[in-house]
């Protein structure tokens, strides 16, 4: 453990190799012995020490972790089958552990396997029965579709949540700007003030997408228009401070602090 802490793998390696040897029952001498076989880049020899530390029935958090280390190492290695393997076998270890199927999701998406972790986060969102985590599993589906060149339909799927959500929510919020950031990516504003105008023709009432809408039609200067969005989200709700502080902000930045003052 001193050589490994110190960085000298090789030498952890040999290490690790005795301590084997001398406790054949005992599952973290190969478990440490495969994490440094990784870092002096002999991953073959370093999953079959995950086996035997697998083998030697390690403690339920032990467990965990070796899988997910096994499961990381082929997935660098595009094995996509032994690692598909090994999640299903952690899988069937916890059956009923939604928080286990959420951490192997996440290493799919971190590790590039856009397709396997969207599959479980669409499993996970059908699976549990806690609202706020329906919400985030769909949230990450969705991300993912975006991320997969599926933006129609990652964007409808944010959009269905948003029918789900209160507007005054954090949550919705945060699923708004997801869906902008679909187009602020690439400083598309002119196809976010399109987004926006064909939402509030089936939401006329949405304050806050007029709201938004004025503002990325000022950004592309645009400025009667967004003028216009503002003035309309006032008449709806002419006493929400928040809306005539938008306006404030947007006649500032023309520095037509005249109407500002007003």
């Amino acid at each position: 453990m001193i050589q490994s802490h110190r960085g000298n793998d090789a030498e952890a390696v040999q290490a690790f190799r005795k301590a084997e040897e001398y406790l054949p029952e005992e599952p973290l001498a190969p478990y440490y012995l495969a994490q440094s076989l990784v870092l002096i880049g002999r991953p073959d020899e370093a999953v079959e020490a995950f086996e035997r530390a697998i083998a030697r029935d390690p403690a339920e958090n032990d467990l965990l972790e070796i899988f997910q280390e096994l499961g990381r190492v082929h997935q660098r290695a595009h094995h996509n089958e032994e690692a598909l393997a090994v999640w299903d076998r952690l899988e069937a270890r916890f059956p009923n552990d939604l928080q286990v199927q959420e951490q192997i999701a996440a290493i799919l998406a971190e590790e590039g396997n856009r397709e396997g972790a969207l599959q479980r986060y669409e499993a996970l969102a059908k699976k549990t029965q806690d609202r706020y985590e329906q919400v985030q599993y769909t949230l990450e589906a969705a991300e993912l579709k975006l991320k997969l060149g599926h933006s129609e339909e990652g964007i409808g799927d944010m959009e269905g949540l948003l029918a789900e959500l209160k507007p005054d929510s954090w949550l919705y919020r945060d699923v708004r700007e997801k869906i902008e950031g679909v187009f602020l990516r690439t400083d598309d504003y002119a196809g976010l003030s399109e987004y926006y105008e064909h939402w509030l023709e089936k939401h006329p009432e949405d304050l806050d997408a007029m709201t938004r809408l004025g503002q990325a039609l000022s950004l592309q200067g645009r400025v009667p228009e967004a003028r216009t969005w503002f003035a309309r989200a006032i008449e709806l709700a002419p006493s929400d401070a928040s809306l005539r502080l938008a306006l404030i902000e947007q006649l500032v930045a023309e520095r037509d602090f005249a109407e500002a003052i007003k």
